[in-house]
This record gives C-alpha cells, sequence and structure tokens, in this order.
C-alpha cells in the first residue's frame, strides 16, 4: 500500500508542512496504520469543503476495518511536528466526533464489530455484492443494516 496519493492532497491544503515531518510517524507505524493516519489527516483537513461528508467518510472508513481505533496519544505523537497543540487537539476532536468512540490509548476493537468485518471479507472473497448477500444470508433487520454499514 502506498502513501504517497495522500501526500499531494494533504499538502495541497497545508503547504507549511515538511516531508519529512508527515512522515516521522512511518518510522513507527505499520504501512496500515500509517495510511489510516494519513487518512484522518486528509479527511481533516477537506472538512471545511463539506463537514457531513468528512464525518460520513471517516465513519465508513473506520467502520471498513477491524484495525483498533487510533488514540489521542498515537495522533498526537504521529502530527505533533507538522500541527499545532491546538489542532491536534481539533483533529482529535473532529475524529471521535465522527467515529462517536473516545479512546486515550489504541484499544482492540469489540468482538462484534470484528465478526462484521469477516462476514463482509467472506462475501467479498466469494464475489457477492455486499448488500444483496447479506439480504440473503437471512439475519434480521438490525444486524442486515449493522454488516452493511449503515450509520
Amino acid at each position: 500500500m502506498s502513501l504517497v496519493p495522500l501526500q499531494p492532497l494533504i499538502f495541497f491544503y497545508r503547504s507549511d508542512m515538511s516531508h519529512e515531518a508527515l512522515n516521522e510517524h512511518t518510522k513507527w507505524a505499520t504501512t496500515v496504520r500509517s495510511h489510516q493516519l494519513l487518512q484522518l489527516l486528509c479527511i481533516y483537513l477537506k472538512r471545511n469543503l463539506r463537514v457531513s461528508a468528512a464525518f460520513e467518510a471517516l465513519q465508513y472508513v473506520w467502520n471498513s476495518t477491524a484495525d483498533p481505533f487510533l488514540g489521542f496519544e498515537e495522533i498526537g505523537k504521529a502530527f505533533e511536528r507538522v500541527l499545532s497543540p491546538e489542532e491536534v487537539d481539533d483533529l482529535y476532536s473532529f475524529y471521535i466526533q465522527a467515529v462517536r468512540k473516545f479512546e486515550e490509548e489504541s484499544q482492540p476493537r469489540s468482538l462484534e464489530h470484528i465478526c462484521r468485518i469477516n462476514v463482509r471479507r467472506i462475501l467479498l472473497e466469494c464475489n457477492r455484492w455486499i448488500p444483496d448477500a447479506v439480504k440473503q444470508l437471512g439475519l434480521p433487520s438490525p444486524l442486515q443494516s449493522y454488516v452493511n454499514l449503515e450509520m
């Protein structure tokens, strides 16, 4: 997974950031986690275009992965060289509003959520169209909505 496609967007919105500082998190974060951090920053920087769309985008990103939620410490460590302390606080506030989850440190996701992700993954591996395949599973409506990532 390449981190490069997100960087031009980030630099478009914040040309004052250095490449080295922006990539600081790649020294300690996995490639997937680095990408998630950059996705968060990119969506945050674009939020003024349409806040509701930014919240929805973050919700879809975090509802479609089994990875732990980002914690305040992780976000702060990743962006302390590119954002002011106030901006880091604002970024974290934006993130927790969107995902509706407050974590000081990264925590594992719930078993319920991991099951949702695995059902979706298996359906995709079987080349099944998610909304239709979920209906065919015979789940109760609330569970169908949950598996379909309906907010």
